[in-house]
């Protein structure tokens, strides 16, 4: 490794440390959305009320993923877990309260900073990967280990996802690899792992859709277009516009995607085959980088959810790249408004850090938008 090299390796890595990280995870209802403040602050937000259901700082310096999912039969049930960079798992329920705190050490590894994680889409089973040569397969309602995956790669992982299928585990690291494991029936057993060196870049976004295609992006303006069940690079597309994609999400059909960059705007792409096509571009939607972008879940809407380094998290229609809703934080406190100002919280609309025409206080200004949540 040269000299410049490694200067911009031992950048990387601290910038993934001290970075704020406002990552954003939803569960499959479309109701609960969690974030991170701070760094060592975890938010879960109830989109049907227009609220912060609860806020808990946890006992670690950073919180490197989390993870969120509902029952749909059981409107009781919501479990959020988060990782820490100290090692430790932390499962809370509805009420934000701490349930459990876990880590693994008997088998030879504790879970690691940077560590990622990714719900089963039936919320039965959590897999979390660190920078160990074992990952771990979790109960997330009681904490209990079910198994271990063996085979993880020696790198910092950056981002862990599960097909709609529940049949493959993919997990993307900094060093530009992606490391592939196949699902059992029972999805606790993980057959057999294949490692892709992908990129000699960072990777900054993963996603994936139902037509066994997966897009990852990375911080040398490259995007690729990936079957993930044949393990095989279909495209490799170069960015001219708006500087690397830091976020990628697909659309439903998995005929285009979106990404978000730095300048915080978002672009559209058109999938034609395996051939990439640059559609449009929004206007500035975050005062800075888009540090977390996700496909709202429900097909009632045409909503992305985007989060910024400026503490705001947009609700967009993608179709106008208009924003409907927002929430937004500070040390504070916290206040949701829709595109009329009307508004929710402990902020006014005056403490809000831009241009919002004058707005009354209501009970919920995210009915219209989200009138379909029960």
């Amino acid at each position: 490794m040269t000299f410049k090299r490694y200067i911009i390796f031992i950048y990387l890595i601290f910038f993934s440390f001290t970075a704020a990280n406002n990552k954003l995870a939803i569960d499959g209802s479309g109701r609960y959305l969690s974030s991170i403040f701070n760094n060592k602050e975890i938010l879960v937000w109830d989109i049907k009320n227009s609220a912060l259901l609860f806020n808990s700082r946890l006992e670690c310096d950073t919180i490197s993923d989390l993870a969120i999912y509902h029952y749909y039969n059981d409107t009781t049930i919501l479990s959020t877990v988060a990782s820490c960079s100290n090692g430790l798992l932390f499962f809370l329920n509805k009420e934000g309260k701490i349930i459990n705190k876990k880590h693994y050490p008997e088998y030879g590894s504790e879970i690691t900073t940077n560590n990622t994680m990714a719900f089963s889409n039936n919320g039965e089973i959590l897999y979390t990967i660190g920078k160990d040569s074992i990952g771990f397969v979790v109960d997330p309602y009681n904490g209990q280990l079910k198994n271990i995956i063996e085979g993880s790669n020696y790198s910092m992982p950056k981002e862990t996802i599960v097909s709609p299928n529940n049949r493959y585990l993919i997990t993307s690291y900094l060093n530009g690899s992606l490391k592939f494991w196949t699902i059992d029936s029972q999805w606790e057993n993980l057959n057999s792992n294949f490692l892709m060196n992908l990129s000699k870049a960072r990777i900054t976004g993963l996603s994936l859709a139902s037509n066994k295609h997966l897009l990852v992006s990375d911080n040398k303006k490259y995007i690729y277009l990936v079957d993930y069940v044949k393990k095989k690079i279909l495209k490799k597309k170069k960015i001219i516009t708006n500087g690397y994609a830091n976020q990628i999400v697909f659309n439903r059909e998995g005929t285009g995607f979106f990404t978000g960059h730095k300048n915080g705007k978002i672009s559209y792409w058109r999938i034609a085959g395996t051939d990439i096509h640059f559609h449009d571009k929004s206007k500035k939607k975050h005062n800075g980088l888009i540090q977390s972008m996700l496909l709202y879940p429900k097909k009632e809407t045409n909503l992305i959810i985007t989060a910024g380094t400026d503490n705001f998290i947009h609700f967009i229609d993608f179709n106008e790249y208009e924003i409907e809703c927002s929430f937004y934080i500070n040390s504070n406190g916290w206040i949701s408004f829709n595109d009329k100002s009307h508004y929710k919280g402990t902020l006014k609309l005056s403490e809000v850090p831009i241009i919002l025409k004058e707005g009354k206080k209501m009970n919920n200004p995210f009915k219209h938008t989200f009138n379909h949540l029960r």
